[in-house]
């Protein structure tokens, strides 16, 4: 048997740390996966809307991202309806829950929740 290639993904301190180093780093190398995100909205249908932006801030302490998009795309009209989001081609996402996912020799799933300091639980296995 082949010993685990993604040793930080086996605790759960580990796997936060490394998920947040990814995203930081798609704020500085433009050819990171997690450099462009996949934004997902409501329609005024009520119907999901998934969408490619592009990540330019990331904090890890408070939890917040930025992204840019297209003043002019239809997702910007569907923020707008939305109460908790901002109007304009930047938008700051201030994150409260976040679910992680690791596929490899054991796949693994995790919650991180803000409240009270990003505490995390194993959801899987």
């Amino acid at each position: 048997m082949n010993a685990d290639p993604h040793p930080w993904a086996r605790e759960l301190g580990t796997l936060y740390d490394h998920a947040w180093h990814r995203v930081i780093r798609g704020v500085r190398d433009r050819h990171a996966p997690a450099r462009r995100p996949t934004l997902a909205t409501g329609s005024s249908e009520g119907l999901p809307q998934a969408r490619t932006v592009v990540l330019r801030k990331a904090d890890r302490t408070s939890g917040r991202l930025e992204i840019h998009t297209n003043l002019f795309s239809p997702k910007v009209a569907e923020l707008k309806a939305t109460p908790d989001a901002a109007p304009f081609a930047v938008v700051h996402l201030h994150i409260r829950l976040m679910e992680l996912l690791h596929l490899g020799p054991q796949h693994r799933r995790a919650q991180f929740v803000r409240e009270g300091g990003w505490v995390g639980h194993w959801v899987a296995p």
